[in-house]
């Protein structure tokens, strides 16, 4: 059986010819390997976030289509496991669950040297929002978020303390 990435990529390759992509425009995750799974064409995103639930077996979409915001769950639940994050093109941000692997902190470094970042890190079910100074480092900060916990993430921020 294959993997929730290998049929995630799998899917988009039949919407849109590539399942993955390097343009932070039509992309809508950044995987593990630090491309972005590909949701649209011509330059603009096509498909909404929430369309990766659809990996997901029918015992957990009738689960989670029983309340209401069902499958923004989903969507958090195969970002979980696939180790991917939300990217929001269209403000520069993201949404993260897991740490970073190398290569997707090396993608957010070089999203960051384009135009200054913003990331919502998700931590045992709370989660914080710092909004990167072009000197900054997220990689690193996200990375220390959830090795040492919000102190980390947020230092350099004087409106934390």
């Amino acid at each position: 059986m294959a993997s929730y990435l290998d049929r995630l990529i799998k899917r988009q390759e039949e919407s849109y010819g590539e399942g993955t992509t390097m343009d932070p425009i039509t992309g809508g995750f950044l995987l593990p390997t630090g491309e972005f799974l590909n949701l649209g064409a011509y330059g603009t995103r096509a498909d909404d976030h929430r369309v990766v639930g659809h990996v997901l077996p029918p015992s957990v979409h009738k689960k989670y289509y029983a309340k209401q915001g069902g499958s923004a769950d989903m969507m958090v639940l195969v970002c979980k496991k696939v180790g991917m994050y939300r990217w929001m093109p269209e403000n520069w941000s993201m949404e993260a669950w897991t740490p970073p692997t190398r290569e997707q902190g090396r993608a957010i470094n070089q999203l960051h040297e384009h135009k200054p970042i913003t990331i919502e890190a998700w931590k045992g079910g709370r989660s914080w929002t710092r909004e990167f100074e072009p000197w900054d480092d997220p990689a690193d900060h996200l990375s220390g978020f959830f090795r040492y916990g919000v102190r980390y993430f947020m230092r350099g921020d004087e409106d934390y303390y």
